[in-house]
């Protein structure tokens, strides 16, 4: 009992210290909470790599100009559905926590993929016509 309230503090201590910009922490970036989250709504099963993928493709959009230029615009126009609307309710993990903070640092497992999807999953057939750049656990990414 005593080991797991430790770690319950050490993770909220963490949590904190990534998502507070009112701390200054050095750690925090503009866009991180947001990236995190959606990280952790698409790729919360998916290796350590898969989810620094999907970071990626989020911050290669803010580069291309079909698309904004902001962390938060982006992950806005990525997840209109109802379960992400309300963002501020989910909390990221800490693997989707860093593994925001190494995309938005520039590790691009992608390939600079501006896409990625589930092959499983996937119903539009237009996304299949993308030229992959990698497959990391459940997702194909792609251009």
């Amino acid at each position: 009992m005593r080991e797991s309230l430790g770690f319950l503090l050490v993770l909220a201590a963490m949590l904190n210290f990534f998502t507070s910009p009112a701390h200054a922490s050095p750690l925090y970036k503009p866009g991180l909470v947001e990236l995190a989250a959606l990280i952790e709504v698409e790729a919360a099963l998916e290796p350590l790599a898969g989810k620094v993928a999907v970071g990626a493709v989020v911050v290669n959009r803010t580069k291309d100009p079909r698309w904004p230029s902001t962390v938060p615009a982006v992950v806005d126009q990525r997840m209109p559905s109802p379960q992400f609307a309300n963002r501020h309710g989910i909390r990221p993990s800490p693997d989707s926590l860093w593994a925001a903070f190494l995309a938005l640092e520039g590790v691009d497992p992608s390939r600079g993929a501006l896409f990625f999807y589930n092959p499983r999953t996937a119903t539009d057939r237009w996304i299949r016509t993308r030229p992959i750049t990698v497959r990391i656990g459940n997702h194909v990414f792609a251009r």
